[in-house]
């Protein structure tokens, strides 16, 4: 089962994905992460590593501190 803190942090990736006007496979060019893994990180079905949650960071061009704040 999903944390919350795994759905609320997909939920800004998604966001921020989404106000990018990107599709998934976007996002998996920009960050060198898998389209399926994003899927299931964005619908909060998976946990992030660390080294996952800096290449979407990158990929989304955000600081990784933005992506993650207010998450907890």
């Amino acid at each position: 089962m999903a944390s919350s803190i795994s759905v609320r942090l997909g939920k800004r990736i998604r966001a921020i994905r989404k106000a990018k006007g990107w599709r998934l496979i976007d996002l998996a060019q920009h960050s060198g992460v898998k389209e399926v893994h994003l899927s299931y990180v964005e619908r909060g079905m998976r946990d992030v590593g660390f080294n996952v949650l800096v290449s979407i960071a990158k990929g989304l061009g955000v600081k990784l501190s933005d992506l993650i704040r207010d998450v907890e």
